[in-house]
């Protein structure tokens, strides 16, 4: 199912490649979903490497954008990150993030932005997801997401620090003393 629903994104992240090249675009992201699989029924000994997929169905002669030394645009790369991030798969997520080359331009990608934010909040990392949130923009539609992983990651916080769950007024002490980044 995550195969089918990452052939699907994939396709409509890439209208022009689909256009043209609509059976090579479906085996392309197609491979690229089965070796994310394969990634994650695989464990920790092996990681997602791009320049293998890459070679998968002849992806770098329908992708003439993607750079040779990387073998992904930037669309796909956030394609993937958003198919993960729905699918729940935080692990695979992280490891994908990970994996990903040191390209400022490349994460600087919003949805790789979202990404790096909903996997520092499930491993806890709540002070790189604080630096994230507050020095970076997001668009409209990720708003409420990211306001619910600011807030839950204080709510947390203030809850360990307290030894207890929160009220309704103790969240909202803390809604007033961590306000929501602009």
């Amino acid at each position: 199912m995550a195969a089918a629903l990452a052939v699907s994104s994939y396709t409509s992240v890439l209208p022009q490649v689909v256009q043209h090249h609509p059976a090579a675009a479906a085996a392309a992201a197609a491979a690229a979903a089965a070796q994310i699989s394969a990634v994650s029924s695989a464990g920790h000994n092996v990681h997602l490497s791009p320049l293998n997929m890459a070679s998968h169905s002849g992806m770098q002669a329908i992708l003439p954008s993607a750079p040779p030394s990387f073998g992904f645009t930037q669309e796909q790369v956030a394609c993937v990150c958003e198919v993960l991030q729905q699918g729940g798969n935080i692990e695979r997520l992280a490891r994908f993030l990970w994996s990903l080359p040191a390209c400022e331009h490349l994460h600087k990608n919003e949805s790789v932005l979202k990404a790096k934010a909903v996997v520092a909040f499930h491993r806890g990392n709540f002070r790189e997801l604080y630096k994230l949130l507050e020095s970076h923009t997001f668009s409209q539609h990720n708003h409420p997401k990211l306001q619910q992983l600011w807030l839950k990651a204080h709510y947390i916080e203030a809850e360990k620090l307290r030894g207890r769950p929160l009220g309704a007024v103790g969240k909202y002490r803390v809604r007033r003393k961590f306000p929501l980044p602009r």
